[in-house]
């Protein structure tokens, strides 16, 4: 344990050294003693270029209390060792152990930050391989009869790369060795390229477990939908046919999960120009994504108060796609689809971050997983933004550092809920939110769902004495008054 002085520039050892070398910061020469200072430049160099760059940003401008950063050590710090320490560093790499170290910083009241490192060793395992490329000098493909899973990856994965667990775990769960099996990603694509003679040691009947993957509780920790694939391969060239096939067949799945078994391994009535007609298209609203014009498409719902239907000077924003892409066969394929609602928002976004127009009025419905990817620098006139997860799972640390950085702006924020559960509750008692937006899926079985009443019930006695303004999207403003005055509904607007 040890604490920076970030204003002396300085860094205390709080907690004795081990008698053994157990990590880089009880080297001899390093001085770094219990209660003995040493300069915070030197500190640094412990930690690799990218780590020590982390822990600056931190100490020059914290946005919050709290941080856990997984970081690097200096490599070359060993290089310092005494003889006896590099014999023991030297043991350490021949019985192939690693560590992994996660720094804990805590800021207190004399803007000190209170810190610990935490490791563990473990066996170093081969890096499985991922390829992100059809280039035929970077894939070398055998000739032969393949089996093809693919994957449609879970949204939080889209900007994050799937660690080298993450990866023993899926190949665990296919019941495979990663050994001689190629791996390729392809944005929200996961494929796994199996020789037939290969998969046929693993199990006869594969095509049964990938059927019952989408029931799997880990597997859905990852991925949204699974396919699989029998193909004769060539060369590389075939691997761009595959990737639009498996698209062809996990959009579908995705769309109509209830009708899953007909686009599993590809037992239905479609030919090569179906999925031809559908991979053009795919493109093509890609391309209109990319090429988004706000003041062409930008759709404006008035929020109203309910007692007297009075429009207010908020609204939701919306992006009409429909009147410029409905004539495409696939659109309904595409419209809710996750991966292109989350390119579809931060085009949004970063469109409007250009537009000139005061938009603080509006409220723009944004994804927790596009947090990874967008800028929150210059938002002065920017809407209030309603957070939603796709998958109705609230990713808490992410959302909490959200609401700070939104905070020490002095911006408003809300969520946008299709699903009320405890745990959202727990969230919004304990965390300052401004609106709620309760989705149409809530607003309009309101009175034919007795759950949805009470769960609206409850949120109304959650938020009583709370700063903040509920309002449901497409409620029918003809509702029961007892349900209205019970429920406390006050504001509504229709899609």
């Amino acid at each position: 344990m040890f604490k920076i002085d970030p204003l002396n520039k300085r860094v205390i050892r709080q907690s004795a050294k081990y008698f053994f070398l157990s990590t880089i910061f009880d080297s001899k020469k390093s001085e770094f003693k219990k209660y003995n200072y040493i300069s915070l430049n030197y500190f640094k160099n412990f930690f690799h270029y990218d780590s020590a760059k982390k822990i600056d940003e931190i100490l020059q401008e914290p946005i919050k209390k709290k941080y856990s950063l997984n970081i690097i050590l200096n490599e070359k710090i060993h290089k310092e060792f005494n003889f006896l320490e590099k014999i023991i560093f030297k043991l350490d790499q021949w019985f192939h152990n690693y560590r992994t170290y996660k720094l804990n910083m805590e800021l207190n009241e004399k803007h000190e930050f209170i810190c610990n490192i935490e490791w563990k060793k473990e066996k170093k395992i081969n890096p499985i391989r991922i390829t992100n490329s059809f280039n035929e000098k970077q894939v070398n493909i055998k000739k032969g009869s393949y089996k093809i899973i693919g994957l449609a990856l879970k949204t939080n994965f889209l900007y994050t790369e799937l660690s080298n667990t993450e990866l023993k775990e899926i190949f665990n769960l296919l019941n495979l060795s990663h050994n001689n099996i190629q791996f390729f990603k392809k944005e929200e694509l996961l494929f796994i390229l199996i020789k037939r003679n290969i998969w046929n040691v693993f199990s006869s009947n594969k095509t049964e477990l990938i059927i019952n993957l989408n029931k799997n509780i880990l597997f859905s920790k990852y991925f949204l939908c699974s396919t699989i694939l029998d193909r004769k391969i060539t060369s590389s060239f075939d691997l761009n046919e595959i990737e639009e096939t498996l698209l062809f067949s996990l959009y579908h799945i995705l769309a109509k999960p209830e009708n899953k078994n007909d686009f599993l391994n590809l037992s239905f009535n479609y030919n090569n120009s179906d999925i031809q007609k559908f991979s053009e298209e795919l493109r093509a609203y890609k391309t209109f994504l990319k090429n988004f014009r706000i003041s062409d498409n930008l759709d404006k719902k008035y929020i109203y108060k309910l007692k007297d239907i009075e429009k207010t000077d908020k609204y939701f924003l919306d992006w009409n796609l429909s009147k410029n892409l409905d004539y495409l066969t696939f659109y309904h394929l595409f419209v809710n689809n996750p991966y292109l609602q989350i390119l579809k928002e931060n085009m949004m976004f970063n469109s409007l971050l250009k537009n000139e127009n005061n938009l603080n009025q509006g409220f723009l419905k944004l994804s927790i997983d596009s947090l990874h990817k967008l800028n929150f620098y210059k938002i002065d006139n920017f809407p209030t933004i309603l957070l939603y997860s796709i998958n109705y799972e609230y990713n808490q640390e992410i959302l909490k550092d959200f609401l700070l950085e939104m905070n020490n702006k002095n911006k408003f924020v809300g969520l946008y809920i299709e699903n009320i559960n405890d745990n959202l509750c727990q969230f919004i008692n304990d965390n300052e939110i401004n609106y709620l937006i309760l989705a149409k899926n809530i607003s309009m079985n309101l009175i034919k769902d007795y759950e949805i009443y009470l769960n609206c019930l409850k949120l109304r006695f959650l938020t009583k004495n709370k700063n903040l303004k509920i309002i449901y999207e497409n409620l029918n403003e003809k509702i029961d008054s007892i349900i209205l005055k019970k429920v406390n509904i006050n504001y509504f607007y229709k899609l």
